[in-house]
Parts: structure tokens; C-alpha cells; sequence
């Protein structure tokens, strides 16, 4: 999870800021970044049949891949009248990761707008999150 510093974050999400090796296959090649860490950090990367206190363990291995669903969510600040270009830009950010994960073997990885969030400046969001969002 990108979204925020690693002290910031509650005690019930992962135990670091960083995609775990384990979501990917031992041979694929992960861009790394000059540390050797995995490169790619998306706001949120939910599996939500995961039970995340066995993934907290380094030599966790999930049963089987193909079970599960992986969702890339995305968040980003724009100017007021730009929520189409930034929901757009937010989609395609992150397209290496879900090629990754689903040559990978996950069972479905989803990483389409409908996860990509954007925020107006001034509070302003997007249309389309009103009614997901219970806001009218």
C-alpha cells in the first residue's frame, strides 16, 4: 500500500509498505528499485480471501492462485475539472503490475476506472463515484 507512510498505517493492513514476493511467480523478472525492493507500489492491493495474519509470515505461499481475485486501486488528486484525464491517467499506471500478477496465475486481477479514484482539489469527485459512494 502506497497510500501513506508505514508509521502512519493501522495496525491491520500489511506490514509494509511494499508488494510482497510472494505475489509473484519465482521466475518472473520485477522491476526493483535501487534498494532491490519491488518497484511497483499502488495505493491499495486488495485479496479479499486473503486472511492477511498468514501473510504477515516470510515464508507465506498462497494455496492457490487462481482462486482469488486480486483488485489494483488507485487514488489521485486533480484539478476540479479534470476527474476524466486523471481517472484515465490512474488507469494505466499500474498496467505492468496487473500483466504481472495475472501471468502470475491469479484467478482474476481487476484494474479497470472503476478502480481508479480521483479527487478534485477543492473536494470535488467524480459522477460516477456518487452513487458506489452512497452520496448523491
Amino acid at each position: 500500500m502506497d497510500a501513506r507512510a508505514r508509521k502512519d498505517l493501522p495496525s491491520y493492513v500489511a506490514p509494509t509498505t511494499r508488494l510482497p514476493s510472494w505475489l509473484f511467480k519465482r521466475n518472473q523478472v520485477i522491476p526493483k528499485d535501487q534498494h532491490g525492493n519491488i518497484a511497483l507500489r499502488p495505493d491499495i492491493l486488495l485479496i479479499p480471501r486473503l486472511p492477511l495474519s498468514a501473510t504477515h509470515s516470510p515464508r507465506f505461499t498462497p494455496s492457490d492462485r487462481s482462486k482469488h481475485t486480486v483488485y489494483i486501486i488507485e487514488v489521485g488528486y486533480c484539478a476540479d475539472t479534470n476527474h476524466a484525464a486523471k481517472t484515465h491517467e490512474k488507469a494505466e499506471q499500474h498496467q505492468l503490475l496487473h500483466n504481472l500478477l495475472t501471468q502470475a496465475g491469479w484467478g482474476k486481477v481487476i484494474y479497470t476506472t472503476q478502480e481508479s479514484i480521483s479527487l478534485g482539489v477543492a473536494g470535488t469527485k467524480a459522477r460516477a463515484l456518487s452513487p458506489p459512494m452512497g452520496v448523491g
